[in-house]
């Protein structure tokens, strides 16, 4: 478990609580969330980093949460390359406010990210799935690597932009 190097190029992929609806049904087949940081590091640029942080409920020992993970799908991620397991205490706005690019399945880093200027990638149903900013993996008829690319060369001022077009948009919500 690491430590995020701010200094650096860095996909922050946030983690979800499971089970829980935003990866099932919202994701499909990235319920699986290896698979989803498998296929973004296929579309990254090899020298990019991602930073995978694990969901703060997950890690609440609590008679109600039976839904532990088991060290197998930690071990599974540190196995990878080019991707870092961070420690669970890492400050998750922090890590948003300096990435290239923000991922997850559907949840709320997205939603974090677009405003502050920072594009990102979803992997299923999410509700800023509209902005122009976000690219959606799973029903994309677009390149991912070429809409990442695309993502990657905006800047904070033109991902802004397109976050306040999309709350503009009176079908935003539907």
């Amino acid at each position: 478990i690491k430590t995020p190097d701010y200094d650096s190029q860095y996909v922050y992929f946030a983690l979800h609580f499971q089970p829980e609806s935003t990866t099932l049904p919202k994701g499909s087949i990235y319920r699986d969330q290896i698979l989803a940081i498998k296929r973004l590091r296929e579309i990254l640029p090899a020298e990019m980093m991602i930073y995978v942080k694990e969901h703060p409920r997950s890690l609440i020992a609590d008679i109600r949460n039976k839904n532990f993970r088991s060290i197998d799908f930690y071990r599974e991620i540190m196995m990878l390359e080019g991707i870092q397991l961070l420690h669970p205490e890492v400050d998750s706005a922090e890590l948003i406010e300096n990435s290239s690019l923000v991922s997850t399945i559907t949840g709320s880093p997205l939603i974090e990210a677009l405003p502050q200027g920072v594009p990102a990638v979803a992997f299923g149903n999410s509700i800023v799935e509209g902005c122009e900013s976000l690219h959606k993996i799973i029903s994309s008829t677009v390149s991912p690597r070429s809409a990442v690319e695309t993502l990657l060369r905006n800047s904070p001022a033109e991902v802004k932009a397109d976050f306040l077009n999309f709350l503009k948009c009176p079908d935003w919500h539907k």
